[in-house]
């Protein structure tokens, strides 16, 4: 995610301030072959990415029965039995096309994803609601924006604005996300520090509950042969509660509002309306003034790649009433994952 070498330029860029009215925007404006006034040669990089993956995953979690009727509690379909184990294939395409001002060093880098999704044959699948994809964010065929952000170098450093890419700790907290970033990267020795501001999510307009932001940082240092991350994450705190409303909503009857006339003093006779929509899962984010620590560390031990991380949870505003007390992952209030990997790569020259 920051392994980038920063790159410095001479030139500065000046800013116009216009006057808004009720608004405030930061906006990056580029027209890369009409930076100057003078003929400017543009940088032009294309390439295609391709992956296909075979997979296997087994997990008790999917282990689930069938539907099971509402009066004699049978399964409607005994000829099938639940499995906790799933298989495909799966294909990733994307075509890049990158743009670079040569005068100013600013860069384009642009990426369309065509396919990256499981093999289902001939049920293709189009709807975008089909759950037929291995990776839940991409779901069916469907061509759509993967990456789009500009690289603008200063005198000190690098700035990056747009739609990125997001891994850190070897895959352990994050794996070819997506995310609208600010980011900044400098240079201190061999050491690169860097901040960002993450939108991770954006679930409604106007509704701040349901929105991602975050802000990190951190840095990337090598020592002794080795190399040493660390990264700093702090979920803005936009709710506060739980995960799903179980208090209902409850208005007189015959006041006109929708929903179910429900008998609370037990008498037998409706008294008021459980207001419809008042209950049930909220429009927000699982995480809420969530703190994380994720520190990690790789090199090798002669032919042997060795690396191990950790991921640090805490003080996450949100609690997730919806599952087990045990079960809870991002909501619970301290929460600690570590991993350790070592391979070798086994190659064989002609």
């Amino acid at each position: 995610m920051i392994r980038e070498n920063n790159r410095s330029v001479s030139q500065t860029i000046a800013a116009r301030r216009l006057p808004l009215s009720r608004t405030i925007a930061f906006s990056v404006l580029a027209a890369l072959g009409c930076a100057s006034t003078t003929a400017s040669a543009l940088e032009t990089d294309f390439g295609v990415e391709y992956k296909a993956t075979g997979f296997y995953v087994g997990s008790d979690s999917f282990d689930t029965d069938a539907p099971v009727a509402q009066v004699s509690g049978d399964r409607l379909d005994d000829e099938i039995d639940p499995s906790d184990y799933d298989s495909g294939f799966a294909h990733l395409l994307r075509l890049k096309a990158d743009f670079k001002h040569e005068a100013t060093g600013i860069a384009l880098k642009t990426s369309i994803e065509l396919a990256g999704d499981r093999f289902t044959g001939q049920d293709r699948g189009y709807t975008p609601t089909g759950q037929r994809s291995f990776n839940r964010n991409s779901r069916g065929d469907n061509v759509r924006l993967d990456l789009a952000f500009f690289e603008i170098p200063f005198t000190y450093g690098l700035a990056r604005v747009g739609r990125q890419e997001s891994n850190w700790n070897n895959c352990f907290l994050t794996c070819q996300d997506r995310r609208d970033r600010l980011l900044l990267l400098t240079r201190i020795g061999s050491v690169t520090p860097f901040f960002a501001y993450d939108r991770t999510a954006d679930g409604a307009g106007f509704q701040s509950e349901a929105d991602g932001d975050e802000i990190f940082t951190g840095f990337v240092a090598p020592i002794g042969g080795w190399e040493l991350g660390f990264l700093y994450v702090h979920f803005f705190n936009n709710f506060s509660g739980n995960i799903a409303d179980t208090d209902p909503a409850l208005a007189p009857i015959g006041s006109g509002v929708a929903g179910t006339p429900t008998d609370v003093n037990g008498d037998g006779v409706p008294d008021v309306i459980v207001e419809a929509g008042s209950t049930g899962a909220r429009n927000v984010q699982a995480q809420s003034g969530l703190d994380i620590f994720s520190p990690y560390i790789q090199g090798s031990v002669g032919p042997i790649n060795v690396s191990t991380g950790v991921n640090y949870f805490f003080d996450n505003e949100v609690e997730n009433n919806t599952t087990p007390e045990d079960g809870d992952i991002f909501t619970d209030n301290r929460c600690r994952r570590r991993h350790v990997r070592v391979e070798r790569a086994v190659c064989r020259r002609a």
